[in-house]
C-alpha cells in the first residue's frame, strides 16, 4: 500500500502546487534559488491533510520510505525487476540495493567487489559508485540509475547475464493437433473417403534437462491404422560452452554434407544463446576519433548504429545482423563539427562469422531412414578470422568410408565468395570410389541497381565422389540383391542454382531464381526456373505474377517383396505454369479482402478463382474465407472455410462442393501442460513458453497469448516465449471480476530454450469500496485503513471518503494517523450489484 499513498500524495501535491503558481501575484518567497516554485503550507489550513508529506514530496522528495516492486534500469537500460527498499538518507529518501540485486547492475568486477566488502545488506548508489545518481518514478514505476560508462561492464547490445537465466520449474505438457477429413464422390468406384490424423508434440522438464518426443498417429478406411514416433530425444543447455547436448533422434545440419536423420549423440553451438548484436553476421567497425565525435552507421538509407566515442581509436563491434550484402558508410562527426567518411564492405553468405566467433557440432550416432542403422561420425567447425575472412572445416567417418572438406568465405566489395572441396573415399560394394567435390557460392548487392544476388552456388563433382547417404542406401540395396538405388545426389556430375531481387521502388519488385543438375547416367539433365513480379499501390491493392517451368526425370518404380526400387527406364518430365492474382482490401482497417486468380497449367487447361476473406469484430475474432473455382474442362466447386482462436487452443473447418463430390475436414490444436499445481489448457505451446499463476484473476487475458486467458483456477498459458532474451509477460485485467485486482500487470523473465517457466502475479481480492464518513472531526487525508486481521486495505482520500478494497461482506475497520490517533469503521454489505465497478456506502468513524 506504500506504492498507492506514494502516487496519492504526488498527485495532491502536483495540484496544491498549481495552486501555489495561479495566483495573481507571485511572491518573492514563492521562488527558490533555482526560480523553481515552491509550496506554501497556508494552503493547506484546515484540510486535515498533513502538511510535511506534502511539503516533502515538492522538495523533491517524493518517495515515502518502504519497499516497491520496480523496474531498475541503469543508463537507460533495464537490469532487472524486483522489490526495491527505500530508505531516508540524510534529507532524501533514496533506493538501496540488496547485495544480490547489486551483482545485476553490470558493474565491472573491481567495482562490485568493492561495494560487496562494505557488507551491507541495503547498498545506496553513492555506496556503490560516488558518481552515481539515482531517480524513483512511481508514476511508471521505475528506478532510474545513471552511472558512469567506466564503472561499468562492457556488453554487447541484447547482452542477458547469466544469473538472470531461469530453466523455469518442473512441468509437463501435450501439444495435440487433431484433424477429421471426410470426402463422399458421385460416379466413383469408391463412394467415400475418411481420414483421421492426429499429431502429438509432448514434452518434460526437470531442470535444464528436457525430454521430447514427436509423434503421429492416422485411421483411414478401410480400416488402416498406424503409428509412429518421429523424434524422441533429451536436451541439456550447457552454457560455458554456448552449446546444447542431445541424446536421441535428431538430423545433421546439412551445411557441408547432406542432411541426414539419425540417432545418437551430438554437442552442438547454439548461437540462441549470444545477444542479438553478436548473432549472424556483420562486420567489425574500427576508426580513430580526435575527439568526443559521433559515429553514425549506414546502409543505403538506413541508419544502423549511431553513438559517441572518446578521442583515439575505436571498435565497433555488436552491430545487429542485417541483409546479406550492401556495403557499411561510417561518419565520424567531430566535436566542431567536421566529418570524415570511409567505406565497410559487406557482403556474406550463410556460412560467413563475424571476427573470432566460432561455431561447431559433433555427432556420433546411427543412421535412420537410409542403410541399415549404420554408425557414423560428424564434426563441424566454423571461425571468423577477420571482417572479410571465414575458414570451415568438416569430416564425416563411418566403416568403409571417409570425408574431409575444407573451405573459405572471402568479403570484398565486391561481393562475398565462399569456396569449400570435400575429399570422399568409399567401399561401394562392387567397387572402391575416390574423388572431389567443388562448390562455390557468391553474394553481392548492387547498390546502383538496387539488385541483389542472394544467393547464388555452382558444384561440380567428379566420378568418385559419393555422398555417405548415398553409400549407405548403395549398400543396404546390394544386401537385398536390388541395385536400382538411386536419389538426386547419385551420379551428379553438377549443380548450378541463382537467387536474383530486382526492386522497382515504388513500381514493385521483380524476382527470378533457378537451378540446373546435370547427372553421368542416362537421366537427362534436370532444371526449373521462375520469375515473378508483385507490387503493391496505394489504396492497399496489390497484384502478383509469376510464370515456373520445371523439367525432371521420372523413373517406374518395381516393388521387391521388401523395399521399393527404380528400374532403369528414365522418363523426361516437362510442366509449365503461369499465375496472376489481384488483392482487394475493403474497410478501414482492410481486414476484408476480395481476391482473385487465374491459374494455367500448359495440358491441364486454366483455373479461375475468386473470394473472399476477413476477420470479424469482437474479443474472439473469427478468421473466414469463401470461395468460387471453374477448371476448364470440369465442374466448378464451392468452398468455405473458418478459423478461430479461444482460450483452449484453435478450431478450423472447411468444407467445399461440386457436383462430383462434398468434402468436409474439422480441426483442433491446441496444448495440456501438467504442473505442481494442477493440469491447464491452452493454445499450441512453443518448446519455451510459460505458465502463468494468477489464482483469483479468471478472465484476465494473456497479452499476445493468442487467445489465453486465466481460467478459474488462476492459470493460463503464454504459448511462446524467446529464449535467452527478456521477455514481458503481461495480463490485460478487463475482464476479471470486479472484487480482483492485479498488484502488477506484467513480469520479466529471461528463460533458457526448451524452459517452463511459471510467472507469478500478485492478486488482491477483495470488494471495492468507496465509505463515506461521517467523524466528529474531519479525517486527515492518506491516513491508512487496516481490516480486522490488521492487514493494511485502503486509505483515506478527499471529502472523507476512503478507498477500502476488503474480502468481508462485514467487517470493523481501522482509520489510523498521527501519533496513535484512530477511529473505527462497521459495515456490512447486505447486497452486491453486479452492474456496479464500485460499492458505496455512508458509515461513521467512531
Amino acid at each position: 500500500m506504500a506504492d498507492k499513498k506514494s502516487i496519492m500524495l504526488m498527485c495532491v501535491a502536483g495540484m496544491l502546487s498549481f495552486k501555489a503558481t495561479a495566483g495573481d501575484e507571485i511572491t518573492p518567497h514563492a521562488l527558490n534559488d533555482n526560480n523553481k516554485f515552491i509550496f506554501d503550507p497556508a494552503l493547506l489550513k484546515g484540510s486535515g491533510f498533513p502538511v510535511d508529506d506534502v511539503a516533502a514530496y515538492i522538495a523533491r522528495n517524493q518517495v515515502k520510505p518502504g519497499i516497491y516492486h520496480m523496474d531498475v534500469e541503469v543508463n537507460g537500460a533495464s537490469v532487472f525487476q524486483g522489490d526495491v527498499e527505500h530508505v531516508t538518507r540524510g534529507e532524501h529518501v533514496t533506493a538501496c540495493f540488496t547485495p544480490e540485486q547489486t551483482e545485476k547492475l553490470g558493474l565491472k568486477k573491481t567495482i562490485l567487489d568493492r561495494a560487496l566488502l562494505k557488507k551491507q545488506n541495503c547498498l545506496a548508489p553513492g555506496d556503490i559508485v560516488e558518481n552515481a545518481t539515482v531517480e524513483t518514478r512511481l508514476n511508471s514505476m521505475k528506478v532510474r540509475l545513471t552511472i558512469p560508462d567506466a564503472f561499468l561492464a562492457k556488453h554487447p547490445r541484447g547482452y542477458v547475464a547469466p544469473e538472470e537465466l531461469t530453466s523455469g520449474d518442473t512441468m509437463g505438457f501435450v501439444n495435440y493437433n487433431v484433424n477429421q477429413y471426410y470426402a463422399r464422390y458421385r460416379h466413383a468406384s469408391q463412394d467415400h473417403y475418411r481420414s483421421t490424423w492426429v499429431g502429438l508434440n509432448n514434452g518434460v522438464n526437470l531442470g535444464l534437462w528436457r525430454l521430447r518426443q514427436q509423434a503421429s498417429w492416422v485411421n483411414s478406411n478401410p480400416g488402416q491404422s498406424s503409428w509412429s514416433t518421429n523424434r524422441f530425444y533429451v536436451q541439456r543447455a550447457i552454457l560455458p560452452l554456448r552449446s546444447d547436448l542431445l541424446i536421441g533422434d535428431s538430423y545433421t545440419g546439412g551445411n557441408f554434407f547432406s542432411g541426414m536423420a539419425y540417432r545418437g549423440v551430438s554437442l552442438a553451438s547454439d548461437n540462441r544463446m549470444l545477444p542479438d548484436s553478436k548473432r549472424g553476421y556483420a562486420p567489425v567497425v574500427r576508426g580513430v576519433a580526435n575527439s568526443n565525435a559521433k559515429v553514425t552507421i549506414r546502409q543505403g538509407r538506413s541508419i544502423l548504429y549511431e553513438a559517441t566515442v572518446p578521442p583515439g581509436k575505436f571498435e565497433i563491434n555488436d552491430l545487429y545482423a542485417t541483409a546479406y550484402s550492401g556495403d557499411l558508410d561510417v561518419t565520424v562527426t567531430e566535436a566542431n563539427g567536421s566529418a570524415n567518411r570511409f567505406t565497410v564492405p559487406f557482403s556474406a553468405v550463410p556460412d560467413s562469422m563475424r571476427p573470432g566467433m566460432f561455431k561447431y557440432s559433433t555427432i556420433l550416432a546411427r543412421s535412420r531412414y537410409v542403410g541399415d542403422n549404420n554408425l557414423f561420425n560428424e564434426n563441424t567447425w566454423q571461425y571468423g578470422l577477420s571482417n572479410s575472412t571465414t575458414v570451415n572445416a568438416a569430416t564425416r567417418l563411418a566403416d568403409g568410408y571417409q570425408a574431409g572438406m575444407l573451405g573459405a568465405v572471402y568479403s570484398s566489395a565486391w561481393g562475398a565468395l565462399g569456396i569449400d572441396s570435400t575429399f570422399s573415399h568409399a567401399r561401394m560394394p562392387n567397387e572402391t570410389s575416390a574423388g572431389w567435390m567443388l562448390r562455390l557460392t557468391y553474394s553481392k548487392r548492387f547498390a546502383p541497381t538496387n539488385t541483389t544476388v542472394s544467393i547464388a552456388g555452382y558444384r561440380y563433382s567428379t566420378a568418385g565422389y559419393r555422398d555417405l547417404t548415398d553409400v549407405l542406401g548403395v549398400r543396404a540395396a546390394a544386401k537385398r540383391n536390388n541395385d536400382g538405388y538411386i536419389s538426386s545426389t547419385l551420379n551428379q556430375s553438377s549443380r548450378f542454382e541463382v537467387s536474383l531481387n530486382q526492386s522497382l521502388g515504388k513500381a514493385g519488385n521483380i524476382w527470378l531464381s533457378g537451378s540446373s543438375q546435370q547427372y553421368r547416367d542416362d537421366r537427362k539433365r534436370d532444371m526449373q526456373y521462375q520469375l515473378g513480379y508483385s507490387t503493391q499501390f496505394a489504396n492497399g491493392v496489390s497484384l502478383n505474377f509469376s510464370l515456373a517451368r520445371t523439367r525432371y526425370t521420372q523413373q517406374s518404380w518395381s516393388n521387391s517383396g521388401y523395399d521399393n526400387y527404380l528400374n532403369d527406364i528414365y522418363a523426361s518430365r516437362r510442366q509449365t505454369l503461369s499465375a496472376v492474382s489481384i488483392s482487394i482490401p475493403f474497410g478501414a482497417s482492410r481486414r476484408n479482402t476480395l481476391n482473385t486468380a487465374i491459374n494455367n497449367q500448359r495440358g491441364a487447361g486454366t483455373t479461375y478463382q475468386t473470394g473472399w476473406t476477413g476477420v470479424t469484430d469482437g474479443t474472439q475474432p473469427v478468421s473466414y474465407g469463401v470461395s468460387y473455382a471453374k477448371q476448364e474442362g470440369y465442374r466448378s466447386t464451392l468452398g468455405a472455410t473458418a478459423q478461430t482462436s479461444t482460450g483452449f487452443g484453435s478450431i478450423q473447418g472447411s468444407a467445399s462442393h461440386s457436383s462430383a463430390y462434398t468434402q468436409a475436414s474439422g480441426g483442433i490444436q491446441g496444448a495440456i501442460v501438467a504442473h505442481k499445481s494442477g493440469i491447464t489448457a491452452g493454445p499450441y505451446v512453443s518448446d519455451t513458453f510459460a505458465l502463468v499463476d494468477a489464482r483469483g484473476a479468471s478472465g484476465a487475458a494473456v497479452i499476445g497469448g493468442q487467445g489465453a486467458v486465466v481460467d478459474r483456477f488462476g492459470f493460463a498459458l503464454s504459448p511462446s516465449v524467446t529464449p535467452y532474451r527478456y521477455n514481458n509477460v503481461a495480463l490485460d485485467p478487463a475482464n476479471i471480476p470486479h472484487n480482483v485486482e492485479l498488484v502488477e500487470g506484467g513480469k520479466r523473465i529471461a528463460p533458457y530454450a526448451g524452459a517452463m517457466v511459471r510467472v507469478t502475479f500478485r492478486v488482491n481480492k477483495g470488494y471495492p469500496m468507496l465509505i463515506t464518513l461521517s467523524p466528529s472531526a474531519t479525517l486527515p487525508m492518506g491516513a491508512d485503513v487496516y481490516n480486522s486481521n490488521e492487514i493494511q486495505v485502503g486509505m483515506v482520500g478527499q471529502g472523507n471518503q476512503a478507498w477500502v478494497r476488503n474480502d468481508k461482506l462485514a467487517d470493523t475497520l481501522t482509520v489510523k494517523w498521527g501519533n496513535g490517533r484512530s477511529c473505527r469503521i462497521h459495515y456490512k454489505i447486505k447486497k452486491i450489484d453486479s452492474e456496479k465497478n464500485i460499492i458505496t456506502l455512508a458509515e461513521p468513524c467512531q
